[in-house]
């Protein structure tokens, strides 16, 4: 889910764990925050399978500057102007 939404979720849910990574992949699920953290998982499920260096040359075609980790935060810091 979008981070701002995950305080509102786990405070009526609070029995459903909740994570603050990026995306989740166990033996029975994958999940991930949205948005451009499911190029981030895929990216990461290629390197897993298939190695790093397919995993760059795919976010390469998807013009993805950086592979993001499970456990970089979903909300970026914008460069000022």
């Amino acid at each position: 889910m979008h981070w701002e939404a995950a305080a509102a979720f786990s405070e009526r849910y609070p029995s459903i764990e909740t994570s603050q990574e990026l995306f989740e992949i166990d033996a029975r699920h994958i999940t991930c925050a949205g948005g451009t953290a499911s190029i981030d998982m895929m990216l990461d499920l290629i390197a897993r399978d298939h190695g790093a260096e397919l995993a760059a040359q795919v976010s390469e075609q998807f013009v993805v500057g950086r592979i993001r980790q499970r456990s970089d935060h979903q909300r970026m810091q914008i460069a000022a102007r």
